[in-house]
């Protein structure tokens, strides 16, 4: 598997991410991620800056548009905590308290949506699959953290690890 991730929801085709897409969540439709970069509500002047995880198939080629797209999985390099309904202010501050970067996190999330649904789209893979190269990435490019927010729990057993599952109540 090859994993690229992409700046703007355009670099990925309509057709393999709605082929990809079989949850029922309208707000995991290509048009309603496509709408949040074209308006420029979740852009990187705002914080939200794309940062799409695709996996394809390796065909030891470098051309993008000849591998099968297997999973995308739609984040965003944050450079704050809003939209995201989750309060994680505490954490930056004692990063900060700490001279260390809580920022940019990378976050697989719907912007500005607190509805809980399988984030990844794949047929073939499932969010617990992608951890390592999440973690990877993040090694690689000096982010300080992933999260997935709003996803189906995990089994404590099935996480790697390293890899904390935070629980909290939605009201």
């Amino acid at each position: 598997m090859k994993a690229q991730f992409f700046d703007s929801i355009k670099q990925i085709s309509n057709a393999d991410w709605q082929r990809l897409n079989s949850s029922a969540c309208p707000f995991l439709n290509y048009q309603f991620f496509n709408s949040l970069e074209q308006s420029l509500s979740a852009d990187a002047e705002r914080g939200w800056k794309a940062h799409h995880l695709v996996l394809s198939d390796d065909n030891e080629s470098n051309d993008f548009a000849t591998n099968t797209v297997e999973a995308i999985l739609p984040m965003y390099l944050k450079s704050h905590s809003w939209g995201e309904y989750v309060f994680d202010w505490d954490w930056a501050d004692a990063y900060q308290q700490n001279n260390l970067s809580y920022y940019p996190k990378l976050v697989a999330t719907l912007p500005f949506t607190p509805v809980t649904s399988d984030k990844v789209l794949s047929n073939k893979f499932h969010q617990g699959q992608l951890f390592e190269v999440l973690s990877t990435h993040c090694q690689q490019q000096g982010i300080n953290s992933w999260h997935m927010l709003f996803c189906p729990k995990i089994a404590e057993a099935e996480l790697p690890e390293g890899v904390y599952q935070r629980n909290t109540v939605q009201f």
